[in-house]
């Protein structure tokens, strides 16, 4: 057993729109962690949106869980649970070699 190899990852990210950068609520900047909310910066970035914001309906929750499912059957990693809401999802995945970078990009 390889003690560096994560048990899982948590992963969760969130629909088209539904959280900008600078959003009051707060949010990340790569490499810089938390950032406090910046309402200039939230509202640059809405009128910049090239679509509407995207929520899921119940069944677009449905499918994006299921989808998961089969993204890691395929790959052969263990989808311990998966909760698609309506402006965000959630993952947690058991991936033996993956990093979790890797696991994002393919799942989000």
């Amino acid at each position: 057993m390889n003690l560096d190899e994560p048990i899982a990852f948590f992963i969760t990210w969130t629909v088209y729109g539904s959280h900008l950068q600078g959003d009051e609520r707060g949010w990340r900047r790569r490499r810089k962690g938390a950032q406090e909310p910046q309402p200039r910066l939230a509202q640059w970035r809405r009128e910049r949106l090239k679509h509407a914001v995207l929520l899921l309906t119940p069944e677009q929750r449905a499918t994006a869980e299921r989808e998961c499912q089969r993204h890691c059957d395929h790959r052969s990693w263990h989808l311990w649970a998966a909760s698609a809401r309506s402006n965000h999802v959630h993952v947690v995945v058991t991936a033996v070699g993956y990093s979790g970078k890797t696991v994002r990009d393919q799942l989000s």
